[in-house]
């Protein structure tokens, strides 16, 4: 798998620069973020989804200065869509949980700012909920619901600024896929790109 075979080139080289790289004093940390633009698109439907929110924490060991490995919890808030045409209304709307484990590269640029970029597997769960109204036909309504989990690959960027000796804040976006979301039922089977853009409280101790 490609997605994989990448994995394991950023590893080889996040594990290369870690021997170059400084000691730090301090090697846990706890990150708390909260996602305030989540967005998502599907690859087989017109929805609109609407933006949601979200909550995440992140807790890692850090190798030294240029390496750490991380483990997270993420939650997000219910994402809706609604599609309109003459003959009906489908209102839909589905909530993710899940855990990711990955390895996250940072960089500094000057005194400032550290750059870093962070990919792994995300473990999810998510409850997908629909209902469906005829305006030609007010008695008639449909509903369902389908559970489904999965694992896929995610992607972080953030900047990070330093606050305290202590305590930065940084400022991130995540790309994750959510895929084959319908398998096993009777629906065609979809992709699912969940993006946040989010804002952070890191404390390392």
């Amino acid at each position: 798998m490609q997605v994989t075979k990448d994995l394991i080139l950023i590893w080889c080289v996040l594990t290369g620069s870690a021997a170059f790289a400084e000691p730090v004093k301090d090697h846990f940390y706890l990150d708390g973020v909260y996602m305030f633009n989540v967005t998502s698109t599907a690859n087989t439907t017109d929805f609109e989804f609407t933006e949601s929110n979200g909550l995440a924490l992140f807790g890692g060991y850090r190798i030294n200065s240029a390496f750490t490995m991380e483990l997270g919890g993420i939650a997000f808030d219910t994402i809706k869509s609604l599609e309109s045409t003459p003959s009906s209304n489908i209102y839909t709307e589905y909530q993710v949980t899940g855990y990711s484990f990955g390895i996250r590269g940072i960089a500094p640029v000057g005194k400032l700012f550290n750059v870093w970029a962070g990919a792994g597997v995300f473990q999810w769960d998510s409850v997908f909920n629909y209902s469906i109204d005829y305006p030609s036909f007010p008695e008639l309504h449909r509903s369902g619901s389908n559970s489904h989990s999965g694992q896929d690959y995610y992607l972080r960027l953030g900047v990070t600024h330093p606050l305290t000796d202590s305590l930065d804040v940084t400022l991130e976006s995540m790309q994750m896929k959510l895929s084959d979301f319908f398998a096993n039922t009777e629906q065609n089977n979809t992709d699912f790109d969940q993006n946040y853009i989010g804002l952070g409280i890191n404390w390392h101790f």
